[in-house]
């Protein structure tokens, strides 16, 4: 008889079309757990919704002086959020230099931060230490966007330049910098912030939203008047005192 060799020719045929249309399978896609987190920095003036604006007067209810900025540049770096469990994740690359334009509002995307609750932000005001030693950066860490100390290999922290009646020469103009803890001339900061009524939730469904308030008049107070202090290029006690104020500045809007 010859079922048996036909039976075999069967199974062979069967096999190899069996293997074909594997060949033609889709390839295992791992499922997406990330999302981006947009984050808007609303600079404003004295405690409230005040937009700040380039080349326009501010009374200083502290100091009771006047101030038309031209230039208002910071760096934040290094964010972190902490989940519900009380652990922090932190962004393996985060550095943002905010600057004043026309449009009081600075916007940024923190990408592929994984999909889970958070309670709580973390951020540096500043570049630390590794990027300030680490040869010449790109993108908002280049110096090309001049805020670097080439004199000193080290990133400005903050710059803000302006006109006032109550400054020498009608002119004021601060850089902050320093990374240096041994020479006690680190300015960088830390800024942490509670999520006190709703959690930020990262999911595949929603477009999770940040809103934080930078308050820049917090710079200024009683001990650094500009008819005292017009002019700061050097990680010094005054430094120390105006990054310490400026932290203060910053503040949580909103959680979408």
């Amino acid at each position: 008889m010859k079922i048996a060799p036909l039976f075999y020719s069967i199974a062979f045929i069967l096999l190899a079309f069996s293997s074909c249309i594997k060949t033609f399978e889709q390839p295992n896609i791992e499922p997406i757990k990330s999302k981006h987190v947009q984050f808007t920095v609303n600079n404003v003036w004295e405690n409230s919704d005040t937009p700040l604006a380039l080349n326009q007067d501010f009374h200083h209810s502290g100091t009771n002086e006047t101030f038309n900025f031209q230039k208002c540049n910071y760096y934040l770096s290094n964010f972190q959020l902490r989940k519900t469990n009380g652990e922090w994740w932190s962004h393996p690359f985060s550095y943002f230099l905010v600057r004043l334009t026309a449009n009081h509002q600075y916007q940024f995307d923190l990408v592929d931060v994984p999909f889970g609750e958070y309670d709580a932000l973390r951020f540096m005001v500043g570049v630390d230490s590794t990027k300030n030693v680490s040869g010449a950066q790109a993108g908002d860490l280049a110096p090309s966007n001049s805020m670097f100390w080439s004199w000193s290999t080290g990133y400005i922290m903050i710059k803000i330049e302006g006109n006032s009646p109550h400054a020498d020469l009608n002119y004021f103009s601060f850089h902050l910098g320093g990374f240096r803890n041994s020479d006690n001339s680190n300015i960088t900061r830390w800024k942490e912030i509670e999520f006190t009524s709703n959690n930020l939730l990262v999911t595949g469904q929603i477009s999770p939203k940040i809103s934080l308030n930078a308050d820049i008049s917090k710079a200024w107070s009683s001990q650094n008047k500009l008819e005292t202090y017009n002019s700061l290029h050097a990680p010094n006690s005054l430094a120390h005192l105006m990054a310490d104020q400026f932290l203060s500045g910053f503040s949580l809007k909103n959680v979408e």
